[in-house]
């Protein structure tokens, strides 16, 4: 529909020019570059032939990934909303083009209330996973396996043998690592990766491996967002 809007715009605003229309609707743009004869979608049938009759105007499209949860979000909201109210004349939306609608707004909806589910704001969960995503983690791994997915999740939830998360489901009573009470330490993955005594070998060996690319200074949480499958099925032989 704002492919439609934007179309619109130029035909009753411009007589000619070079024009760029960007979209976060890969479908969209996939209808509209099919075969009209092919093509079962209405309103994509009115943008190809509204194209087709913009004969003095050179238009490209693109694709780019949506504006959820990047800085400046609430101005691409802001002209959203401007569109939607414009005087162009509005068109219906087919039937197929509602089921994105809902699933953004209800993934929008969830994205406000999810930081305030936790009972703690310093929650582990959160700090892994500060806001939900549209997809899983491991969705843009096409050959990953199903053993190291979840590995890898119960590493990023915290379920996992570490103190504190044994503390957490009162099976221990402290949170520190048990294997060198003479100098307490909380025995939490940073303690794993970075300071664990008995594991200075694991540890070269594994940074050695992952070390490119990485930010500094790091923490166990980067390793963690640090999602390149070159990095993964190290990373879960240094654990598991």
């Amino acid at each position: 529909m704002t492919i439609f809007q934007a179309l619109s715009y130029l035909k009753l605003d411009f007589s000619s020019g070079y024009f760029l229309i960007v979209s976060d609707s890969m479908s969209a743009l996939q209808s509209i570059s099919s075969t009209p004869n092919l093509c079962k979608d209405s309103l994509a049938l009115s943008i190809i032939a509204l194209v087709h009759s913009l004969h003095s105007f050179c238009i490209n499209f693109i694709w780019i990934p949506g504006h959820t949860g990047i800085v400046n979000n609430e101005i691409a909201g802001h002209y959203a909303k401007e569109a939607c109210i414009s005087s162009i004349k509005s068109k219906l939306l087919p039937i197929s083009e509602l089921f994105s609608l809902i699933r953004q707004s209800t993934l929008d909806d969830w994205n406000q209330t999810y930081p305030t589910a936790f009972k703690s704001p310093s929650s582990h969960f959160l700090s892994v996973q500060p806001q939900l995503p549209p997809y899983t983690w491991y969705n843009h791994f096409s050959d990953i396996r199903r053993s190291l997915i979840i590995e890898l999740s119960l590493l990023r939830f915290g379920h996992n043998r570490l103190p504190p998360h044994l503390k957490r489901t009162n099976v221990a009573s402290s949170d520190n690592c048990p294997l060198h009470p003479d100098s307490p330490a909380q025995g939490n993955l940073n303690h794993l990766f970075f300071h664990y005594p008995s594991l200075r070998y694991q540890q070269k060996l594994y940074f050695t491996v992952i070390a490119v690319g990485l930010p500094t200074p790091l923490t166990a949480t980067d390793l963690l967002f640090f999602l390149q499958l070159s990095n993964l099925s190290p990373l879960s032989r240094f654990f598991f």
